[in-house]
């Protein structure tokens, strides 16, 4: 390809080659060794009380002392908004058109640099690591964030016998635990400037390339909130156990688990709400058409920030239920079924929440919420039939498992459109119910895809930034398909003598061929007509695998 901007440009590729002419080249300033250092230090006091023969207590507690992690050469740095001085931001080449064409300016001095380098930064304009918290700066905390001293994590649990018979038992308990933050946080900070910067050296020549300085442009960075508190998690639970007959137990419980502090990242660097729309964002060399992101975003010298913070929550609650029959002669079963919710900002450890929605749109079904979850397993030794010792001695085994769907969100796109004004893109409007009653429900058409309308296209200079549409979806919009699979084994033992023998098995792995689907096409397109394009919207895409069949004969002595 040839570039016009590059005046070494020999107008052929091979001859750019053989002349060791180039475009652009880009090479990290440094790899720092970064050896990360962390102690936990844990104290555990724990006490039995049997109040009486019908009630036993047990207390404890767990103290934790957990600083943060951090980098022992100090080869660290992390965006903190309080050190942000605008006074010393850098400058970024704006776009201007000259009589040569569209080209970049400072806009300060007026210097005109080739058009490759809008949104550079203009060298020795300000400071790269304005609002960089450095991990050797005076008084900055160990790991960029401050330590929280010990924390105090009780411990209390009982087992009350109400009739004092040994066939009924009540049982209940708290507990309070605490994590650190990830490694892989800690690994992120390493990485940002001003310890590692991506210089890019525009059309030089391999003779001298080594000599150039190259110029900066803005880069994404990380940060962590220096307030993080520790991720804290409440599990309880209370619940009844019977012996019913000889063999059979029945247990009922109501568990459930309160995470706070969870870590999830946003990005404070996200162009403000419409600006993308406004008048004065205009690109002077594209009349109605507004500026790049770059020279648009809060904190000028930056792409994104992404900040990990600790202030995501997150509840489980469920109501658990087992039957087992054990130590039976011929058969013995373990079932239980679990009617759960769980609910929650974010599902994994560094998931994206919006900056500039309010918190409560985060908020919604987790991506492990299973409403219904029942599983079953079975052992049977199967009786001599017609005592031929050939047709008994059989095994029959077995599990399943039948559980419901997870929420899944609704994504939507449409090429060139802009409906933020942002660089955070919005979410899909719901006008009706996606959900299908079960009879209406097929492979082509899993949900409802008319329940689905693109958000407000907005137009430069026309749309006002509160206009803008980030739609009314909900985190998790509609709940996937279920499962309902078996799984079977046949196996029967040979005595040969002593402690030879000889062992056949089949296994049956989805025994009854069940479709277990595990996908749906829900990535709905829109065109500039606000139709929705794709003919899969809806339709069923995955399955789990079919029936699978393994025999084996194995040799034992």
């Amino acid at each position: 390809m040839i570039d016009n901007n590059n005046p070494g440009d020999a107008r052929h590729p091979y001859a750019n080659a053989a002349l060791g002419n180039f475009d652009t080249y880009r090479e990290v300033s440094s790899r720092p060794v970064t050896p990360f250092r962390f102690t936990n230090l844990e104290v555990y006091a724990q006490d039995n009380w049997r109040a009486g023969k019908k009630l036993t207590l047990e207390y404890g507690l767990r103290v934790y002392w957990h600083p943060p992690e951090y980098v022992a050469t100090g080869a660290m740095a992390g965006f903190d908004a309080s050190r942000y001085d605008p006074a010393r931001r850098v400058r970024l080449y704006e776009p201007f058109r000259s009589p040569q064409g569209i080209v970049g300016r400072d806009p300060a001095s007026g210097a005109l640099v080739p058009n490759a380098l809008i949104g550079a930064l203009v060298p020795g304009s300000g400071d790269i690591g304005n609002g960089m918290l450095l991990g050797p700066d005076p008084g900055a905390p160990s790991g960029l964030f401050n330590h929280r001293g010990a924390h105090f994590a009780p411990r209390a649990g009982f087992a009350w016998d109400p009739f004092g018979k040994g066939d009924t038992a009540v049982r209940g308990g708290l507990g309070v635990f605490y994590d650190r933050a990830s490694g892989a946080i800690a690994q992120s900070l390493a990485g940002n400037p001003p310890v590692v910067l991506t210089p890019t050296v525009y059309y030089g020549n391999l003779s001298n390339f080594l000599g150039s300085s190259g110029v900066l442009f803005p880069q994404t960075v990380v940060g962590i909130d220096p307030r993080s508190k520790l991720p804290t998690v409440v599990n309880f639970s209370i619940g009844a156990q019977r012996r019913i007959a000889s063999l059979f137990t029945l247990d009922t419980a109501y568990v459930g688990s309160l995470a706070r502090h969870l870590p999830a990242t946003r990005d404070i660097n996200t162009t403000p709400l419409g600006a993308t729309f406004r008048r004065e964002n205009e690109d002077p060399t594209a009349p109605g058409r507004p500026l790049r992101p770059t020279l648009l975003r809060p904190y000028r010298g930056y792409d994104s920030i992404v900040i990990h913070e600790f202030q995501s929550n997150a509840s489980y609650h469920s109501f658990q239920t087992q039957v087992t029959r054990r130590f039976g002669r011929r058969f013995n079963v373990y079932s239980s079924w679990t009617w759960s919710k769980a609910l929650g900002y974010a599902d994994f450890d560094g998931d994206r929440r919006s900056f500039l929605l309010p918190g409560w749109r985060d908020y919604g079904r987790s991506n492990n919420d299973v409403t219904h979850n029942l599983n079953a397993s079975f052992i049977y030794a199967m009786p001599d039939l017609f005592s031929l010792r050939i047709l008994g001695g059989w095994m029959l085994s077995g599990t399943s498992n039948v559980r419901s769907g997870r929420p899944w969100a609704v994504p939507y796109t449409q090429p060139g459109a802009d409906f933020t004004g942002s660089t955070e893109g919005g979410r899909i409007n719901v006008v009706a119910s996606p959900d299908l009653a079960k009879s209406e429900r097929t492979f082509e058409r899993w949900f409802n895809p008319a329940a689905f309308a693109r958000p407000r296209q907005g137009f430069f200079g026309v749309t006002r930034p509160e206009e803008a549409d980030f739609g009314n979806a909900p985190r998790d919009v509609y709940r996937g398909p279920g499962i309902a699979n078996w799984n079977l084994s046949l196996a029967k033992t040979f005595a040969i003598r002593e402690r030879h023998q000889l062992q056949l098995r089949s296994e049956f792995y989805n025994a009854f061929n069940h479709t277990q689907f595990n996908r749906v096409n829900s990535n709905a397109r829109y065109n500039a007509a606000g139709e929705q394009t794709n003919p899969q919207f809806g339709e069923v895409s995955g399955v789990d695998s079919p029936r699978v069949i393994q025999l084996s004969l194995r040799y034992q002595f």
